[in-house]
Parts: C-alpha cells; structure tokens; sequence
C-alpha cells in the first residue's frame, strides 16, 4: 500500500511541471516569422466581435482590421477580417482592441479573412506613439 501510495505521489510529481508548462507558447524568431508569412501588413484594428465563449476553452473572435500599408505581400481588399482565439487549448492570440495599430502576419488570406501565420502573430505599436 504504502508503494502505491508512494508512486502515485511520484506521479504527481513529474506531471505538474508537466500542466504548467503545457500553457506556455515558444518564442518565434521575427525573421522566421517574416520569412513565413505571405503577408505582412501594417493595420488598425476597426471592430472585434465575438463569435462564441467556450468557457474552459476560450473565446473565439473575429478581428477586423483596415490595411494602412502592406510590407510583404500584395492583399486583394483593405479590410480583412481575422479570427483569433484567446484561452484554452488553442487560445494564444493576442487581445486586440479597436483603434490598436499593429504588424499582422498572415500566412493566407481568402475572401477577405485573413490566417495568422502562428499563434499571436501580431506585433502592437503602443498606443500613445501614433495616430
């Protein structure tokens, strides 16, 4: 019984670290990131609505932005419209809010909605910087 009981508490041990770290997202290399996306565009976030609250799993949203200037990539509309998605299993974007201006990477865009190249591919100027 007692190296049962002993194991199990071994157990635990090893797999909290284990959950803790499961939440946490890799570093990206900005030139990779730069390297894979096919669009990098400077825009200002317009609107962002949320489409479903999964409580334990997230929010998912759908962020529309403007296009003030492309870097890479030539995008066939000037409003593109991206879902995110912030908690849970998948929920590493970034919260955006209207008025934010900011770098999008996108690895696609169709019909007007746009594909963050990873998780949380925005890069945010601060607010009080630009107009």
């Amino acid at each position: 019984m007692i190296q049962k009981l002993r194991a199990f508490f071994m157990l635990i041990f090893l797999l909290i670290p284990m959950t803790l770290s499961a939440g946490q997202r890799a570093p990206q290399e900005l030139s990779q990131l730069f390297e894979k996306s096919k669009y990098v565009l400077i825009g200002e976030v317009e609107a962002v609505t949320l489409l479903q609250d999964r409580g334990l799993n997230g929010r998912e949203y759908e962020v529309e932005i403007v296009v003030i200037t492309s870097v890479k990539g030539s995008p066939s509309a000037q409003r593109i419209k991206i879902p995110t998605y912030i908690g849970g299993v998948k929920g590493f974007d970034v919260l955006l809010k209207p008025k934010q201006k900011g770098v999008f990477f996108l690895r696609s865009i169709d019909n007007g909605i746009g594909r963050l190249t990873h998780w949380g591919a925005v890069a945010l100027f601060e607010e009080s910087y630009f107009k």
